[in-house]
């Protein structure tokens, strides 16, 4: 794994901010699956503990939600875009 350093953003932030970036582009809407925590832990040189991190905090700000074996995008927040640029 790559070395990081102490100023760097942390790896569960950057993989958030990919995942906006594409809603934010259009490339994800409403009840699209995002890639699986395994998928996202290979793109991103994590552990599979840092891609549920980062799940999971875009699920504390409902603008996901896990099902069975996925995250989905649902656009519940009331503003996701606004609300992206607040978080990063």
């Amino acid at each position: 794994m790559a070395q990081v350093s102490p100023n760097a953003t942390p790896a569960y932030k950057r993989i958030q901010g990919a995942i906006l970036r594409r809603i934010e582009a259009g490339q994800l809407m409403p009840g699209d699956a995002v890639d699986s925590e395994r998928e996202l832990a290979k793109i991103h040189y994590v552990s599979l503990m840092t891609a549920r991190h980062a799940l999971a905090g875009l699920e504390r700000e409902r603008l996901g939600q896990a099902s069975s074996r996925s995250w989905d995008f649902c656009g519940a927040a009331e503003n996701p875009f606004q609300q992206a640029r607040e978080l990063y």
